[in-house]
């Protein structure tokens, strides 16, 4: 600067041009460099979430691997069940028959670990993420997640009303090998003997193999999720063949799960 000044003051005005240059170019390369360390700063962050969010996915796909492998077994046992009970063939009261249909009330809370994705979408990282295709992966799956979580309510309260008093055929009794100290017991040849209950539980088991349908779609974005985030982790997503094998054993004439809603 002392120079540009005294060049200034002597009119070299050839001088002045090539220290202003300097000076320049000085500030454009420090901003070069600024930009290049804020660069690289946002790729660690960005390839930091990557790597969590993919942890988190796997862990996610086997979840929905779990609570779909029950269902669909669910499905196939309360299945063998009623094609003896409306075939009109006798059939004795057992546990098996009674856990079969028990099992067609299971709703659980759907709570599939989400705590890299909401601390990541809370910092404000998940809107920065660059790659176009993990993004949608990543919406995509939290869209479906939150209407399968909208859709539990009314489920578990068309559930409720589906119970039978114990005069109708219908009672809890207990039972020291049950993790809850009871289970449900069925006396078929009452129950059955209800048309309206045989109704009941045919809806019941409908809306079972629907949000077993639900579960189904998922597990699906769920996996694909876990595989668009695949190349920044270091762990392989698990696969779901097994699980859309069960559900093309019980319907072998669909590919996939029906999408539309609940009645």
């Amino acid at each position: 600067m002392r120079r540009l000044a005294e060049a200034i003051r002597g009119q070299n005005w050839f001088t002045v041009l090539i220290e202003v240059a300097i000076v320049v170019v000085g500030i454009f390369i420090g901003l070069q460099v600024d930009d290049w360390n804020e660069n690289r700063k946002q790729k660690n962050i960005e390839a930091e979430a990557l790597a969590r969010l993919h942890s988190e996915a796997v862990a996610t796909v086997d979840y929905f691997k779990q609570h779909v492998s029950y269902r669909m077994k669910a499905i196939m046992r309360a299945d063998k069940v009623f094609q003896v009970l409306f075939s009109g063939e006798p059939m004795e009261s057992s546990e098996d028959t009674s856990d079969a249909i028990a099992s067609l009330r299971f709703y659980p809370t759907i709570a599939p670990p989400v705590t890299e994705y909401a601390d990541l979408r809370s910092a404000g990282v998940l809107s920065k993420i660059t790659s176009r295709p993990v993004r949608q992966a990543i919406s995509e799956y939290h869209q479906r997640l939150a209407y399968i979580q909208g859709q539990l309510p009314g489920f578990k309260a068309d559930t409720d009303q589906f119970q039978l008093t114990p005069e109708e055929g219908e009672y809890r009794v207990y039972d020291p090998t049950s993790a809850v100290r009871s289970r449900i017991v069925l006396e078929i040849e009452k129950a059955f003997g209800n048309k309206a209950y045989q109704s009941d539980i045919l809806s019941e088991y409908r809306n079972f193999i629907r949000f077993t349908q639900y579960f189904l779609r998922v597990l699906q974005h769920a996996h694909e999720m876990c595989v668009a985030l695949e190349p920044f982790g270091t762990e392989k997503c698990p696969g779901i063949d097994e699980e859309w094998a069960l559900y093309r054993q019980f319907n072998p004439e669909r590919t996939q799960p029906a999408a539309a809603p609940r009645d």
